[in-house]
């Protein structure tokens, strides 16, 4: 199993209090949204945690490509 990351264009923060969700588990909405290429469409990050440490990631073309973190300000 290989871990593909994203190319990371843009990235936002929104806040939607009625999605958020809290503890640990898989598919974690977050207050983040990123855009790979500058027309690109907005794309939802969700999280996934089962410790300590959170990874972040993005369903595209039917596949999980995971967010690094300093990707987080890219504007």
């Amino acid at each position: 199993m290989s871990i593909e990351y994203a190319n990371v264009f843009e990235s936002r923060q929104v806040f939607n209090p009625a999605k958020r969700k809290a503890g640990y588990g898989s598919n974690i909405p977050t207050d983040w949204e990123v855009r790979l290429s500058e027309n690109g469409k907005w794309i939802k990050v969700f999280a996934v945690c089962y410790s300590n440490r959170a990874s972040f990631y993005i369903n595209h073309d039917s596949k999980q490509l995971y967010i690094r973190e300093s990707d987080f300000n890219r504007r």
